[in-house]
């Protein structure tokens, strides 16, 4: 997992989608395929695509978010997720809070259209572990169905995981708006306890509840990164907006 863009390598994939500048950094291929592999490269293979699409998705909701309120941004590609990276700042805190929003919503849309598709086609669907929907065990008889169990699980679970106030994800810069909105003194230090406490216990249970290594090490980093800004009293390093003068 990375929050700064990384330096550009002649495996890059770039290309324009939508008037935007994509960039998709080699190692999101191989993070992809590590967290979803599989003894059949097909699903493995399967897998990635349906993170790519939905990754993709996520950070262009982050884009058109932008452009809605005048700023341009390219998207990047790295590591386990993405980054939608501005020219400049949305003038207001509400508008920078729905640019936060945007990206695990598109996600939220994605989910509703594949929702849609499977119960169009007659795929039963049911309520799985952690009250997920997914596509019914006995109905997994063709790749195209298990595309669509990958697409409910990645663009419900993950958007939801994304919401927590925990640094630096969407929900943790939601979470310092409203902070610094409520404290504008000390709301950006409430904000990283707060991304502490949560990242803590999210890894807490992804070890006990959950038995998930990749999201123990993934919200355990969280939280030592959270609490090494908090000991330096300084804005963590992974800010995405200039936030000077406040």
């Amino acid at each position: 997992m990375f929050f700064i863009e990384p330096q550009r390598t002649p495996f890059d994939l770039n290309f324009r989608l939508f008037g935007t500048d994509i960039r998709v950094h080699p190692l999101f291929w191989i993070f992809s395929a590590a967290l979803g592999w599989n003894m059949d490269w097909r699903i493995t293979v399967l897998w990635v695509g349906c993170v790519f699409v939905s990754i993709l998705i996520h950070e262009l909701g982050h884009v058109f978010a932008f452009r809605l309120f005048g700023v341009h941004s390219l998207v990047v590609l790295y590591g386990l997720g993405g980054l939608a990276i501005p020219s400049g700042e949305p003038r207001s805190r509400w508008q920078r809070i729905f640019v936060s929003f945007a990206g695990p919503l598109a996600q939220f849309i994605l989910f509703t259209i594949f929702v849609a598709l499977g119960l169009y086609f007659g795929v039963r669907l049911y309520l799985g572990a952690g009250m997920f929907l997914l596509v019914h065990p006995g109905e997994m008889r063709s790749m195209l169905v298990v595309a669509l169990n990958y697409m409910l699980f990645i663009n419900l679970f993950w958007p939801i995981l994304n919401l927590f106030p925990v640094w630096p994800l969407d929900g943790g810069r939601i979470s310092r708006e409203l902070c610094t909105w409520v404290a504008p003194r000390n709301g950006a230090r409430i904000s990283l306890v707060i991304s502490i406490i949560t990242a803590g216990v999210l890894a807490l249970l992804a070890v006990t509840l959950w038995q998930d290594v990749y999201l123990a090490v993934f919200f355990g980093l969280m939280a030592l990164s959270s609490f090494q800004a908090l000991q330096v009293h300084q804005d963590p390093p992974w800010k995405r907006w200039d936030e000077r003068g406040r």
